[in-house]
């Protein structure tokens, strides 16, 4: 008798072991989108200056009488009130979420394989100015002025793709790294000041404007550590797989770090 012919061997179903990567995002959220939005979540919102809010002073407030061996003795009864000039700034970011305009400019390839590029956002300010007059705890005037103004932020940025051995042919990691950032403020318009005139006006007048742009200043060093550390907490969003990036977009990826055709870096 013949043999019987042996049936091929049933296909075992692939093994698919799940990773962790995040999806590339959609056409609609681009990965120039996403650092955008991180580094604009990290300015501040607002800016204050009380340092010479508060002042106080002693006061006699009664005396008290008493005698004993050594002859009548008087002492003094003193309290703290309000007392001098009071000044206090304050500016906030007007609903940045809505009105915060964000350009990317100047791309060009930097070192190391990296992508050097600057982020320019621009937001507008309210700024409020207060100053009370005390005496011996009584208020003798205040005065309060408005101004509508425009700060931009410059934040220079180095990004770098790099490859994880995450997967077969390694997954696709971007990570951006904030060096620099300058905040100025470009517009300034007092719009608001109490009926009071003179030289409590000028007080508030002259030195709300200084104010704003010295704290923005004061500011800075301290955005770069914030905006760093905010894209460190958020980098899964960052960490994608190379079939995401084809079917997810991976144009959106090229179109913030083409090294061909960026523009050169302005002369300096």
């Amino acid at each position: 008798m013949a043999d019987s012919p042996v049936p091929p061997p049933t296909p075992q179903p692939a093994i698919v072991v799940p990773t962790q990567t995040v999806p590339m995002p959609t056409t609609e959220e681009s990965v120039s989108s996403m650092i955008q939005s991180l580094v604009a979540d990290s300015l501040p919102r607002e800016y204050i200056d009380d340092k010479k809010w508060g002042k106080t002073a002693k006061v006699v407030n009664g005396l008290s009488i008493k005698s004993d061996g050594d002859g009548i003795k008087i002492r003094k009864h003193t309290h703290e009130v309000n007392d001098g000039l009071w000044k206090e700034y304050r500016a906030e970011l007007v609903d940045p979420k809505k009105q915060l305009d964000i350009r990317v400019q100047n791309i060009h390839a930097g070192d190391a394989g990296t992508t050097s590029l600057q982020l320019f956002l621009a937001t507008p300010l309210h700024g409020e100015a207060k100053l009370e007059q005390w005496k011996d705890g009584a208020k003798l005037f205040n005065i309060t002025t408005e101004a509508d103004c425009k700060i931009e932020a410059r934040i220079d940025m180095d990004v770098r793709v790099a490859i994880k051995p995450a997967t077969l042919i390694g997954d696709v990691s971007v990570e951006p790294r904030v060096t620099r950032a300058d905040l100025k403020l470009v517009d300034f318009q007092l719009q608001k000041v109490s009926k009071l005139q003179g030289w409590a006006a000028r007080e508030l007048g002259d030195g709300l404007k200084p104010m704003i742009a010295a704290e923005l200043h004061r500011q800075e060093p301290k955005l770069v550590e914030k905006m760093n550390a905010a894209i460190q907490k958020n980098q899964n969003r960052l960490h994608f797989s190379p079939d995401a990036a084809l079917t997810g977009g991976f144009s959106k990826l090229e179109s913030l770090l083409h090294f061909d055709e960026a523009p050169k870096p302005p002369a300096r």
